[in-house]
């Protein structure tokens, strides 16, 4: 046990210093599309109501999470990919669970910043005061996880890096546009309600907008439950994916 944490943190510092020119841009990025969404909306929807207002102070840090873990994240491990990074990696003793669960770590604590500024940005700017439950970090910690391990399931099962950038086009778009992260499911057509039951991005949102706010967003414990199956579900595909790779 020992020796495996002690690779976990020279994995964690590794990639760290690897990626260092890259996670600062990163984080500004996320606080920019976070606080631009919240801010955004307000000039789409005019006369904004005290519902509508708390769905989208909390749709925009939900949206971030999911866009940088469904969307960021695969677009640099595709690119990665092309480089020949991951077969220098693969050559280092250092077993493929601790490389994932080190880059994991890494990339769930770098969306933090932006999604407490943008919550932070959205409570002033729509005037109305939070309702923190105690589940809120882990709620933040399974969404962001969940949403980067997805990622990786994409990136690293898709055969070229072409095919990871047209479905990552795809995600960014159904994100902003057909999910229920910034509006009430109920106002989807029955079909694409049917597609969000399944999926897990409703969920991710109310697990989000269910520990922050008083908005009825349905059973929080059947959502954690959810979220945490797409969870183990991603990772044990991507485990298995690289686990394969020589």
């Amino acid at each position: 046990m020992p020796r495996i944490l002690k690779n976990y943190f020279l994995m964690i510092r590794w990639q760290s210093l690897r990626m260092k020119v890259i996670l600062p841009f990163f984080v500004i990025i996320q606080i920019m599309v976070g606080i631009g969404t919240i801010i955004g909306f307000s000039y789409i929807i005019p006369n904004i109501d005290v519902s509508t207002a708390l769905f989208i102070a909390t749709g925009g840090p939900a949206l971030t999470l999911m866009a940088i873990g469904l969307v960021l994240v695969p677009e640099m491990i595709a690119e990665d990919k092309e480089k020949g990074i991951f077969e220098y990696l693969w050559s280092l003793p250092i077993s493929r669970l601790v490389f994932l669960l080190a880059d994991l770590t890494i990339w769930t604590l770098a969306t933090l910043p932006g999604v407490v500024l943008s919550l932070l940005v959205g409570s002033l700017y729509y005037e109305f005061q939070m309702n923190i439950s105690i589940l809120i970090v882990p709620a933040f910690l399974l969404v962001a996880a969940t949403s980067i391990v997805i990622g990786y399931a994409v990136a690293y099962a898709s055969p070229k890096a072409q095919i990871t950038f047209l479905i990552c086009n795809v995600v960014i778009y159904s994100l902003f546009l057909f999910s229920p992260i910034n509006y009430p499911i109920e106002r989807l057509p029955s079909v694409l309600i049917a597609v969000h039951r399944i999926l897990p991005i409703k969920y991710m949102a109310d697990l989000i907008r269910g520990n922050l706010t008083n908005l009825p967003v349905g059973n929080i414990g059947i959502a954690f439950v959810i979220v945490l199956g797409w969870f183990i579900l991603c990772f044990f595909i991507t485990y298995k994916i690289i686990s394969r790779r020589r």
